[in-house]
């Protein structure tokens, strides 16, 4: 039979001999002091439920130690981080997120945990972790057609800067990526079992859920390949109006060139004879117009503008 404490101010301590069956405990932040003495919890542990933020499983002997780092989404307002510290007979929950012990309770309930002969604590330990990602693939699959939806806008022209955009996807994706990839890895040890605290007939639940998690951590992969291509399409965009703006410059100076040209020879300091043509002037008038008439007939021929 499972029992579940949640340690208030002036919640009575609850007796962690393991005579009275299994015992589930949430900590609050200032109860942590209580780790080492009233549970046993080793030092350097104790300290990891204070200071760690890292996603790992640590299984030591007679005792698993769990922490998770949880990013905000799925309607969070808020990253949080989880620790758990799991023995025979007894598993205790700390999150410096207050809001989760309520979603525990709740799973307790939902799941009659307290009616188990043994095994609660790791059933409820693996289908909260398992709610944790309950609709991700949703999420993931929103972040993708936004993603789509980015990649239209850029290649139709209807954005021509989404640097910003690009930026933000890769920040969501990237504690995403940790965030499964240290669930995996719980949802692994879980299944090793190398202290026995999970029984034979709850393994299968941590299986499915490092497959689940191994499942999401492949769709951020491939979005993040996705967003990295829709990074390299607004290059090749960014390139492609840049070759363009170069093309123009480069045609206006090459139909200027010989005008430039033409100006320079009159405009030296010689007695030149057309000086004394009555006609000499409308006569560079008209070549330079010729001239720039040929460029630009020539140009718009070979399609450089």
């Amino acid at each position: 039979m499972v029992t579940l404490y949640h340690l208030e101010q002036h919640a009575e301590i609850p007796d962690c001999s393991g005579s009275s069956g299994e015992i589930l405990v949430l900590l609050p932040e200032h109860r942590l002091g209580e780790l080492t003495g009233t549970f046993g919890v080793p030092p350097q542990i104790a300290n990891q439920f204070r200071e760690g933020r890292a996603s790992k499983s640590e299984s030591h002997p007679g005792f698993d130690f769990i922490s998770l780092s949880v990013p905000k989404r799925n309607g969070r307002n808020r990253a949080f981080h989880l620790c758990a510290y799991f023995r025979k007979n007894l598993l205790l929950l700390y999150s410096d997120n207050p809001g989760e012990y309520g979603k525990i309770r709740r799973l307790f309930e939902e799941l009659d945990i307290h009616s188990y002969p043994n095994g609660g604590l790791a059933r409820l330990l693996c289908a909260y972790l398992d709610q944790l990602i309950h609709d991700d693939a949703q999420v993931l699959e929103d972040l993708e057609q936004r993603i789509f939806e980015l990649e239209d806008q850029l290649l139709t022209g209807k954005k021509s800067d989404c640097v910003k955009e690009i930026v933000a996807f890769r920040r969501k994706l990237t504690p995403l990526k940790r965030f499964y990839d240290g669930l995996y890895a719980i949802a692994q040890a879980a299944e090793e079992n190398d202290n026995g605290l999970v029984p034979k007939n709850e393994l299968r639940y941590f299986k499915m859920l490092r497959q689940r998690a191994d499942r999401l951590g492949q769709s951020v992969l491939t979005l993040r390949e996705y967003v990295a291509q829709v990074r390299e399409a607004y290059q090749a965009q960014v390139d492609i109006n840049l070759n363009n703006l170069m093309k123009i410059f480069t045609v206006v100076t090459v139909i200027f060139l010989p005008l430039t040209l033409i100006a320079g020879w009159y405009g030296m300091n010689f007695d030149m004879p057309e000086y004394r043509l009555s006609f000499g002037y409308p006569l560079v008038i008209a070549a330079s117009l010729l001239i720039l008439a040929v460029c630009l007939i020539l140009f718009k021929r070979k399609k450089w503008f």
